[in-house]
């Protein structure tokens, strides 16, 4: 009884790994859709004025010695007016990765500079949600790739499974077969 049910425990882990890889593939790829989507809305979105209250660029660093890695980030801040109210909001873009190149993100705080007046994209439903530069950039396909890679991937490691598992079932019948004819 515990031998069957040792193998049941056996084949359940085998068959999870590429299922977890799918589901985490189609959770991104929600993750992802759901950027392309916030980000394609935006460029019906109304523009007013707004003022650079500060721009920065925030470093960051995770492991030690020669696993240091340095990240760096760009942070802003600018407020507008929406309706006589007045709004501040933090996003250049829909997404943003940080990067390792801080020449890049130099360049990103020279367009942004302090006291600088900037046009300013909001959701006309919710003012609160504002950007600088609507519409889908690259840094958006990050999802759909990394999300895409893990479902076919898992998808790609589930096929070659069912396709072992057929064709050592057929192999098993085969070889019963064989043993059978060759004992008449």
């Amino acid at each position: 009884m515990g031998e069957v049910s040792n193998k049941q425990n056996k084949n359940f882990r085998r068959w999870l790994l590429p299922i977890i890889f799918i589901v985490v593939g189609v959770v991104v790829l929600i993750i992802g859709i759901n950027y392309a989507k916030e980000s394609l809305d935006s460029l019906r979105w109304s523009s007013v004025g707004g003022k650079v209250v500060s721009s920065e660029i925030a470093q960051s660093v995770s492991g030690r010695g020669e696993k240091r890695i340095i990240n760096y980030d760009f942070k802003i801040n600018y407020i507008y007016v929406v309706d006589g109210q007045e709004y501040s909001g933090w996003r250049v873009k829909f997404f943003n990765l940080g990067t390792g190149f801080k020449g890049y993100l130099k360049n990103v705080q020279n367009e942004y500079c302090v006291d600088q007046d900037i046009k300013v994209f909001y959701d006309p439903q919710n003012p609160k949600e504002a950007v600088l530069e609507p519409g889908i950039q690259i840094e958006n396909a990050f999802f759909f790739v990394i999300g895409l890679m893990f479902v076919l991937g898992g998808g790609a490691i589930l096929l070659l499974m069912v396709k072992n598992f057929k064709l050592r079932k057929f192999l098993k019948c085969f070889l019963v077969f064989q043993l059978f004819a060759s004992r008449r």
